[in-house]
């Protein structure tokens, strides 16, 4: 019984510590406000980039964060 018990709290951890880690390459869609706070959280609250243009991508079909970084703010990378 010690053997299962120990299985499964292995394989939860193995579960918790890949959900936690962020995956920087999946696509998003963020629009309105979720997208403003997104680019707070990515980028420090500043886009350089024409807002509706940006909406338009982010809402319509997803964007990443690498993507987000490289069109808001490149002075980051």
């Amino acid at each position: 019984m010690s053997r299962f018990v120990f299985f499964v709290l292995v394989l939860a951890l193995t579960m918790a510590v890949t959900i936690a880690e962020p995956d920087n390459s999946r696509k998003f869609r963020s629009c309105g406000f979720f997208l403003n706070l997104r680019i707070d959280r990515v980028c420090g609250g500043t886009c350089s980039m024409f807002y509706d243009a940006l909406h338009e991508i982010a809402c319509s079909t997803g964007i990443t964060d690498n993507h987000l970084v490289q069109i808001c703010c490149p002075s980051l990378q």
